[in-house]
């Protein structure tokens, strides 16, 4: 069990560490969760001289170079399906968009570990819609303005075509992409008593995951998809490989999120085992992730509900502004002097007159 254990790190503050993540190594700050420490550790990030980590909260990063896509034919191939499961892509000006909202710690650092060399991010608090569950009422959204070399994000796949399905390198690292951003890698147990290995990926399109059930039968893998649930009106799909299959599949896959890697540790390890004995590791595990992620989403919620408050302030000082701009016009003096006493254009102080004028003069 010993052994079991030192293959990953679980911490509040961190989640999940797997041995062979390609993630960014552990960050030496303390224990308490805080999005602008954790990313102290994304040197990628951290390349861009004289700007401020992870660019919280401000609409632009401070530094607006790019790099271009540099990756093999794999990367791209990853890329893209990952992108297709978690993020959204679209041109914005002469830049390829691509944002997306999360609640776990690892995807963020997973966006920063595959996109932070080549921009600087945006990442701010989002508050989501009142029908999400209460562990997902606030996330982080996380925005890249990237080289036009990654317009091929434009056109996010909607299925699996062939030249991807007969070439084993290119399908991995699809499939691999495509689990880390809707796939679950794990432990069930038996009734026999004995632990079983489970992988499956879930999304609303069909065709994505038909698609790659008939790569894994090509290869030889037993699989099958099903419904899984209805969401908002949506068809929720699954994508399930057969647990004699999950670890010969895993092992093939191209996977870069460091939980994933760190569930495929633990099942190599465990599965087959009594359940008696693997049960209490893979639940600890588990319960490192939800500690990890209810510890982010309540960093967004600080954030977010701080923005909010420092909103609420700005608005009630440019309504003073507006009344002191207004009860000096009335005194009589002359629209550049209150320009010059509070601060702001002289354009401005003639609009903000005007509509206090409107305001007061209304029936």
């Amino acid at each position: 069990m010993a052994d079991i254990i030192s293959s990953i790190t679980a911490t509040p503050k961190l989640g999940i560490r797997a041995t062979d993540s390609v993630s960014s190594p552990v960050s030496p700050f303390g224990p308490t969760f805080s999005v602008r420490s954790d990313v102290g550790s994304q040197s990628a990030v951290n390349g861009y001289a004289d700007s401020k980590i992870w660019n919280i909260g401000y609409t632009k990063p401070l530094n607006q170079g790019t790099r271009p896509f540099s990756g093999d034919s794999a990367a791209k191939t990853y890329l893209s399906y990952f992108a297709t499961g978690d993020l959204h892509a679209y041109f914005h000006g002469k830049r390829v968009r691509l944002e997306g909202t999360t609640t776990h710690p690892a995807q963020l650092r997973l966006t920063f570990d595959l996109l932070g060399a080549y921009c600087k991010p945006m990442v701010y608090a989002v508050r989501n819609p009142p029908y999400f569950r209460e562990w997902s009422q606030y996330a982080w959204r996380v925005v890249f303005d990237l080289d036009e070399s990654f317009k091929f994000l434009i056109s996010l796949p909607k299925e699996v075509n062939d030249g991807i399905l007969n070439n084993d390198d290119s399908f991995y690292a699809g499939l691999g992409g495509f689990s880390d951003a809707e796939g679950f890698i794990g432990l069930r147990g038996r009734f026999n008593d004995k632990s079983a290995a489970a992988f499956a990926v879930s999304n609303t399109n069909a065709r994505i995951c038909y698609d790659f059930l008939t790569g894994l039968r090509l290869r030889g893998f037993s699989g099958s998809v099903t419904k899984a649930r209805e969401v908002d009106g949506q068809i929720q799909w699954a994508l399930t490989v057969s647990s004699k299959d999950v670890i010969p599949l895993v092992d093939r896959l191209l996977l870069k999120h460091e939980e994933k890697i760190a569930a495929r540790n633990l099942i190599r390890r465990l599965a087959g085992t009594p359940w008696g004995e693997a049960g209490p590791t893979y639940k600890a595990f588990r319960r490192a992730i939800r500690i990890g992620r209810n510890a982010c989403v309540l960093a967004a919620k600080r954030e977010y509900e701080n923005r909010h408050r420092m909103k609420q302030i700005r608005a009630q000082l440019e309504q003073e502004i507006t009344r002191r701009a207004h009860s000096l016009h009335a005194a009589g003096l002359r629209p550049q002097f209150i320009a010059t006493l509070l601060g702001r254009s002289e354009r401005t102080i003639y609009r903000r007159v005007a509509r206090e004028n409107d305001r007061v003069q209304a029936p």
